[in-house]
């Protein structure tokens, strides 16, 4: 154990981390090419969530136009004129 020991703390490379800062960067390249596509998605995710909740926000604004008309056709022109 100490002669293993020694050539560690002896090995020019830095106690022997070089190799494994190097199977840490492989490791970390490859996961990141496996999970680009799923954050890539959940980025579009978000923005559709995002657009989603700005359209349920202005929801009546939308329905407004179509709310007055049925209420026109209804014969109903104080409530289109309230909508208004």
């Amino acid at each position: 154990i100490e002669s293993k020991l020694r050539r560690i703390e002896d090995d020019p490379e830095g106690s022997g981390t070089s190799h494994l800062f190097n199977i840490i960067q492989g490791v970390s390249l490859q996961a990141n090419r496996a999970l680009k596509p799923l954050f890539e998605r959940q980025a579009q995710a978000e923005k559709i969530r995002t657009v989603q909740g700005m359209l349920q926000r202005f929801r009546t604004l939308f329905n407004l136009p179509s709310t007055i008309r049925g209420s026109i056709s209804k014969g109903e022109y104080d409530l289109a004129v309230r909508e208004y």
